[in-house]
C-alpha cells in the first residue's frame, strides 16, 4: 500500500472518529435541552445578565407604557423565476454594546 493512501486512511479514520465524537455531544445537548433543570439553570443566567446590566446602567420608573424601541428596519424587494414580487423585511433592535477598560 502506498504511503499516500496510509495517510488518506489515517486521515479519514480520524475524521470518522471526530464525527462520532461530535454526535455523541450533540446527543448530549438534545437531552440536556429537553431537561427541564438545564432550562431552568439557563433561564437564572439570563435573569442574572439581565439584571447585572440594569445594575450597571440603572433604570428609570415610568408612569405609563408608552415606551418606544429604536429599531433597524430593512426592506428588500426582488423577482423570481416566475416575475413575482417577494419582499423581504428584516427588523433589527440594536444590540447592547459594554465596552470597559481599565488602564
Amino acid at each position: 500500500m502506498k504511503l499516500r493512501t496510509k495517510r488518506k486512511n489515517a486521515k479519514n479514520k480520524r475524521l470518522e472518529l471526530e464525527n462520532l465524537k461530535y454526535k455523541e455531544i450533540i446527543e448530549q445537548l438534545r437531552f440536556k435541552i429537553k431537561s427541564d433543570e438545564y432550562l431552568k439553570e439557563e433561564n437564572k443566567k439570563m435573569i442574572n445578565w439581565v439584571q447585572k446590566i440594569l445594575e450597571e446602567f440603572g433604570t428609570q420608573e415610568v408612569s405609563e407604557r408608552k415606551i418606544q424601541i429604536p429599531i433597524i428596519k430593512h426592506k428588500d424587494f426582488m423577482y423570481g423565476d416566475d416575475n413575482m414580487r417577494y419582499t423581504t423585511e428584516t427588523i433589527i433592535i440594536p444590540e447592547i454594546i459594554i465596552h470597559k477598560g481599565e488602564y
